[in-house]
């Protein structure tokens, strides 16, 4: 299980996964399928008039010479003696009479079938053109086609959600379904750059991507508060003067009708505490310096024996501590830290991720 969950560090930060239909990735063949060519449009024309031209010399030129020859023939049978029979002379005359009709009806019926040969051929042509053009076309598109599918064979159907923008707002869900969004967001993250995750859940929802982090030898700075506040290095590198605005602000800033005098008093307490601490100023230090002005006893080891005898008996007088008893209860049970023994301040620790 753990082996499959590195697969989790990978680029490209994410939000999950969603199941994308290969089939929707796949190239169409691109080439338009051929066109029939249409026949030349003198062609058809030429087959019309060489018909219409063909029909008229059947049906009026030959007609009206046979029928001119006929009559000449009879107009010469009639003539002569029916001894006789008809003459060369006749013949010859009648046969001059279908010559022209006949030669010029020949000619257009020969005109007509070879205008309609060349339409014929011509379509044939065409025809045979085009079924190869179209066979080409298929073998064409069936290498594309199982060309994608091989492609397509080899994508994986689910795919990355990407971030949407800078900030993404969820809404909603279960405590797993948390965990399982920051752990695959997270490892994502994590493969391209530094990660800092603030968790607020108190359901230390980030419990996974910290264990996966560290089983993947990536360096992890966990810190836990306030269980492990005295043990954080959230405030190392802030400067006394910094830290006491900051505890001042978290104590009263959320009330904004909070007494200005209570919030100058614990400024000023917190400035001497830290003064007389020194160098290493942390919170457990503060906690236990502030038990010390009160009079309890503490054995936590955060204070040396110089150091509590300076707080006690140089740093307030007896009255004002007296005074300020209140102020020093309530500061000390803001920054109290758990039983957790203070860590000194050697140096600095690894980013958090």
């Amino acid at each position: 299980m753990l082996s499959r969950r590195e697969r989790l560090f990978s680029p490209d930060p994410r939000l999950g996964w969603v199941f994308r239909d290969r089939w929707w990735f796949l190239s169409p063949f691109p080439d338009a399928p051929p066109q029939q060519q249409a026949l030349p449009d003198y062609l058809a024309r030429r087959v019309v008039e060489t018909d219409q031209a063909a029909q008229r010399r059947l049906n009026r030129t030959l007609p009206v010479s046979a029928g001119i020859a006929m009559i000449l023939v009879l107009f010469a049978a009639c003539s002569m003696s029916s001894a006789e029979g008809l003459s060369i002379g006749s013949l010859l005359l009648a046969a001059i009479a279908l010559g022209p009709g006949a030669l010029l009806t020949w000619w257009a019926v020969r005109q007509r079938q070879s205008a309609r040969q060349v339409h014929d051929l011509a379509q044939q042509q065409i025809i045979s053109g085009y079924q190869e053009q179209a066979r080409q076309w298929h073998a064409r598109k069936q290498a594309h086609d199982a060309a994608e599918r091989a492609r397509l064979d080899d994508l994986p159907e689910w795919g990355a959600a990407p971030r949407p923008g800078r900030r993404l707002d969820v809404f909603g869900g279960t405590l797993w379904a948390w965990e399982a969004l920051l752990t695959t967001y997270g490892t994502s993250t994590l493969s391209v750059q530094p990660l800092l995750v603030l968790d607020l859940s108190r359901e230390v929802v980030s419990r996974e991507l910290v264990e996966l982090a560290q089983a993947a030898w990536m360096g992890v700075d966990a810190q836990l508060l306030p269980s492990r506040q005295a043990s954080s290095s959230l405030l190392a590198d802030m400067s006394p003067r910094d830290l006491v605005d900051a505890i001042v602000e978290s104590m009263h800033g959320g009330t904004p009708d909070a007494v200005r005098a209570d919030r100058s008093m614990d400024d000023r307490i917190l400035t001497k505490v830290c003064g007389a601490l020194g160098d290493d100023v942390t919170l457990a230090r503060i906690a236990a310096a502030l038990r010390a002005l009160m009079g309890e006893p503490d054995d936590g080891g955060a204070l040396t024996r110089e150091e509590r005898r300076h707080i006690t008996n140089e740093l307030f007088t007896v009255e004002y501590r007296r005074q300020t008893h209140a102020n020093l209860s309530r500061i000390e049970s803001y920054v109290h830290p758990s039983k957790t023994s203070a860590r000194r301040r050697t140096g600095r620790r690894a980013p958090a991720t």
